[in-house]
């Protein structure tokens, strides 16, 4: 699979502020901090692929080639923590599907031992650090 495509998430700016988070599909999720009006004022573009700093927290970031970063992969359940129920409920339901589901961790349309192998057991134990 190749890594070289750029991930590059527009947000669209608050004026109650806000602030982001990405799953495994690259679906961008914005939260309100407060229940005030969510009228757009400003959009920006930030690349999160350009360097680990770019990510809350420690080690937040994987290098999927030089000079290239995303995030972890296999966390099925997308409960922030990648652990047994990610193999064992998610990837072995999904294993042998064509499509992206849930245990398609390497995203490349369809779920096999290379999901398992080369993505979840790598990762397994990572947790997400957003508060």
């Amino acid at each position: 699979m190749k890594h070289s495509r750029l991930i590059i998430i527009i947000l669209m700016l608050l004026n109650i502020g806000y602030y982001a988070q990405t799953n495994k599909k690259e679906v961008t999720k914005t939260k309100k901090i407060n229940n005030g009006n969510t009228k757009i004022t400003n959009v920006t573009t930030y690349d999160f692929s350009t360097d680990s700093n770019k990510y809350y927290g420690n080690n937040a970031a994987v290098e999927l080639e030089p000079g290239v970063w995303g995030t972890f992969s296999g966390d099925g359940d997308e409960n922030g923590e990648i652990n047994d129920k990610d193999k064992n409920i998610i990837w072995r339901k999904d294993n042998g599907t064509i499509g992206y589901k849930a245990g398609d961790y390497n995203v490349n349309g369809g779920v096999n031992i290379d999901d398992r192998n080369l993505f979840w057991r790598k990762n397994k134990g990572k947790k997400s650090q957003v508060p």
